[in-house]
């Protein structure tokens, strides 16, 4: 990986991916195949929004911290905030959280 790419990764705490609830159970499982696209939160909604479109289910958004990864596996555009491709599989470490609206 060449130094910009590796100081972009750098400034980075964590990654999301978004995906649908009916693909949970294999995620887990199996943890999340290669390629993944990874970035912000507005681009794994969008992903998200069209697994749902795929699988069915609900959106699922999930957050992964950079030390989960190896940066050397990461491929990305030259663009500023570029969506990211992971070239292996990311085993997850998975707990669910429920937000709700605090009324």
């Amino acid at each position: 990986m060449n130094e910009s790419k590796s100081k972009r990764l750098d400034f980075l705490s964590e990654l999301f991916y978004g995906t649908s609830t009916s693909l949970q159970e294999k995620l887990a499982a199996e943890g999340i195949p290669a390629p993944s696209v990874w970035g912000d939160y507005t681009l794994a909604e969008k992903n998200a929004y069209l697994a749902v479109k795929e699988h069915g289910g609900e959106l699922m958004v999930i957050n992964v911290p950079m030390s989960d990864f190896d940066k050397s596996k990461f491929v990305m555009g030259e663009e500023k905030g570029a969506e990211l491709v992971y070239s292996e599989t990311l085993e997850l470490k998975m707990q669910e959280i429920n937000r709700s609206l605090l009324k």
